[in-house]
């Protein structure tokens, strides 16, 4: 019954999602896990969350040291079950796919490392409501990246875990170093330290309910969930006339701590739409937004002083690899490929769709793995 399901909700998806086993060598880049305020101190090859193709992975044995999430791995259906009151995912080895109770799938599968299933860190954490963290090499003091994981938002801050553990993050990482044949422990050179702004443009997707009158989770929803689950900022931009139809919507962004704002569409006078739309604002929210957005549209050197002087923010998306067509996969690629070459400081433009949701885990954890900080998007912050 089970792999009927998955078939009827993954079909599309069966022939790019063979996993593969993925070899294990010293030049990879391993990262040293604390699991809700316990530091993990094996270090072997197939025991240490890792980078695999740009995202981090952890082998499904961490999770067994979640106090209230739970791992399971069974070697004859090829499948790992991770659970908790409330929540319930799946991991099919043989197939690739990756899916939960809720009929959500993902095109990232669970990986084989010599003999270990090891499971994409962002899609557990942000599907099992899981508290996850990233701490570089450089903040670390251990030469290596620790991530933190725990069932809920723990009590101890990052920053008190790390100096209460300072001594056996220094034993790990010498651990470390010898399992890897390191023998100087001056750790490589890292990848440079760049800031990237999330920007979202347009009235968030609804999915209807199903023919049971289900109604399922909504894109909306995964995208604050995983921007929250891996303490990312991020700013929703919509056009004036989206404004009323996403009341609802835009009082929950504000409320969560997200920023919103204006997506200019009028060529001829963006200034007037943008004090028209700031006033809808004010109407809406009681407070009047200066955050702007040009997505597609060319504004001239006087437009953007003039909405300067009027005291809007403009920002003009860097990066901008969303066309609206992609399929999540492609999304990833593409997100991934323009961030490669993204300068000390850019945006990153995307929509609020289905798409998006099912990307924007595995999107978050490359952002970790290079390097990255999500900077918050507000109307003190000068737009890069």
């Amino acid at each position: 019954m089970r792999r009927f399901l998955a078939v009827l909700l993954c079909l599309s998806l069966l022939l790019p999602l063979f996993s593969a086993s993925v070899p294990t060598y010293a030049a990879d880049s391993y990262l040293i896990t604390i699991a809700e305020d316990q530091v993990l101190d094996l270090v072997g090859d197939d025991e240490m969350a890792v980078y695999i193709d740009g995202i981090i992975y952890t082998p499904y044995t961490t999770l067994q040291k979640m106090k209230s999430v739970y791992a399971n791995y069974n070697a004859e259906e090829q499948l790992v079950t991770v659970y908790r009151v409330g929540a319930l995912m799946y991991f099919e080895l043989d197939t690739g796919l990756t899916y939960d109770y809720l009929q959500r799938s993902i095109r990232v599968s669970a990986k084989m490392r010599n003999g270990v299933p090891y499971l994409p860190v962002s899609i557990v954490t942000s599907w099992m409501g899981m508290y996850f963290s990233f701490i570089s090499a450089e903040n670390s003091g251990v030469g290596y990246p620790v991530i933190r994981l725990a069932s809920d938002k723990p009590a101890l801050s990052d920053s008190v875990v790390l100096t209460r553990n300072a001594s056996r993050l220094k034993s790990v990482a010498r651990a470390r170093d010898r399992a890897s044949g390191i023998q100087d422990p001056t750790p490589p050179p890292s990848l440079p330290q760049r800031t990237t702004a999330l920007l979202f443009t347009g009235l968030p997707e609804v999915l209807p309910a199903d023919e049971n009158g289900v109604t399922p989770t909504q894109p909306f929803t995964r995208l604050l969930d995983t921007l929250e689950g891996n303490g990312m900022s991020a700013a929703f931009f919509l056009r004036q006339e989206e404004l009323l139809p996403g009341a609802e919507l835009l009082r929950e962004l504000t409320a969560r701590g997200f920023a919103v704002g204006i997506l200019l569409t009028a060529g001829e006078d963006p200034l007037a739409q943008a004090r028209a739309a700031s006033g809808l604002y004010a109407q809406l929210l009681h407070r009047r937004i200066r955050l702007v957005c040009n997505v597609g549209l060319e504004l001239t050197d006087g437009q953007k002083q003039a909405l300067s002087d009027a005291g809007f923010v403009l920002w003009s998306p860097t990066h901008d690899p969303d066309t609206g067509e992609l399929t999540s996969g492609k999304l990833i690629s593409a997100a991934q490929k323009t961030l490669r070459s993204a300068p000390e400081q850019s945006s990153l433009r995307l929509y609020p769709t289905a798409v998006t949701a099912e990307s924007l885990p595995v999107i978050c954890s490359y952002l970790l793995a290079q390097n990255f900080t999500v900077s918050p998007v507000n109307e003190r912050i000068k737009p890069f």
